[in-house]
């Protein structure tokens, strides 16, 4: 009697199919590649020759390297959204040694509840605690800050609000330049990032990110009860460079976690490369849905060409800044408020009662009224 081996359920097959693990070992490196078959291109891929990797490993092609390319590759899929793959094994692999090493170790680094989990600390409690991270939709419910995770984030307007108000008292009292402010905004948006939701702890910066802000923001002013741009109620404050003397102090006294981003994991970090190549990309893919209005077409298009003409470092900083990163109000520091125009409504009104009144009183204004009876 033969029995037929269970057939696999036709809608995981399809889940799995698109992307496949690839192997390659040699005497020399390890190599591991997950391609989407659909297109024929690389989705991500991991290799002990990396220049970033190759200083921390004792060896570059034994058991042990294997399993920290499978745990590095696992970390680069998650940061692209990509929960599973299916292996691929040649004919003359088999499930030991350096090919049971990767498949391990990617499969731990994947191995993720998924679900948001408070940081705590100076940051308020998720709503969404204990739930994946979800859509959040236009509305009164719509985030003030950091849009760019609208579409997958485990923050309300409790995280994003607070973060609003830091940058925007760095703005109006803490003398911040536009670098500054644009870094800040992406440090503080680190919370919305849905990578850094569920993973317990304050979120993890990598510290080549706090540099970069500690460089830009080194002259604008601070208060250090708990490390925070300048307001109008703080009675003591001082310059960035005052309070701290790198980096990592910056990052560490506002109350993140900090990570060397020469650490082989340097994937786990929010602000490394592969984090800020995943907002570049939502970037891009939020403005293209970007309703414009017709008066500011000319603007809007003079702005992309001239993004299009920056060098590549330039446009990753400009996509990972704040005005980015609130998606969609990129012209708001032009467009005057609603209790503005009120304002400058009530006044003009005002100014055409009184010239009325002027006119009326004026003696040539009789004179014409009395002419006119006559």
């Amino acid at each position: 009697m033969v029995i037929c081996p269970p057939v696999r359920p036709e809608r995981i097959t399809k889940f799995l199919k698109p992307y496949v693990l690839k192997m390659h070992f040699t005497n020399k490196y390890v190599l591991a590649q997950v391609i989407h078959s659909p297109t024929a291109t690389v989705a991500s891929a991991a290799s002990s020759q990396e220049k970033a990797l190759r200083s921390s490993m004792e060896s570059t092609r034994d058991v042990a390297a294997a399993g920290k390319i499978g745990k590095i590759l696992g970390e680069r899929l998650l940061l692209k959204d990509i929960p599973a793959v299916s292996a691929f094994l040649k004919r003359d692999q088999k499930y030991h040694g350096k090919v049971k090493a990767v498949i391990d170790s990617l499969r731990e680094a994947g191995k993720s509840d998924g679900v948001c989990k408070s940081p705590g600390g100076r940051f308020p409690p998720f709503a969404s605690e204990g739930k994946p991270p979800r859509k959040v939709s236009k509305g009164p419910k719509d985030l003030t800050l950091c849009r760019l995770f609208r579409k997958k984030t485990c923050c309300d307007v409790a995280q994003t609000h607070l973060a609003l108000l830091s940058v925007r008292r760095l703005a109006v009292t803490g003398e911040a330049s536009q670098e500054c402010l644009q870094l800040w905004e992406l440090l503080e948006c680190s919370i919305c990032d849905p990578h850094v939701g569920v993973q317990p702890g304050p979120p993890l910066i990598c510290d080549s990110l706090c540099d970069r802000i500690y460089k830009a923001c080194s002259n604008a002013y601070f208060s250090m009860d708990v490390l925070a741009p300048c307001g109008a109620s703080d009675f003591v404050c001082g310059s960035l460079s005052e309070w701290t003397s790198n980096g990592t102090e910056l990052c560490r006294a506002a109350g993140f976690s900090v990570q060397s981003s020469h650490d082989v994991e340097e994937t786990s970090c929010y602000g490394g490369k592969a984090s800020l190549d995943t907002i570049a990309d939502s970037w891009r893919t939020s403005q293209s849905g970007v309703p414009q209005k017709p008066e500011s077409s000319e603007v809007w298009e003079d702005f992309q060409q001239w993004v299009r003409e920056m060098p590549f470092s330039e446009r990753v900083s400009w996509a990972v800044g704040g005005m980015v990163l609130t998606a969609g109000l990129l012209f708001a520091s032009k467009r005057k408020s609603h209790s503005q125009r009120q304002k400058e409504a009530a006044i003009q009104r005002t100014a055409r009662k009184l010239e009325s009144k002027t006119n009326q009183r004026s003696p040539v204004a009789r004179g014409n009224r009395k002419g006119f009876g006559k």
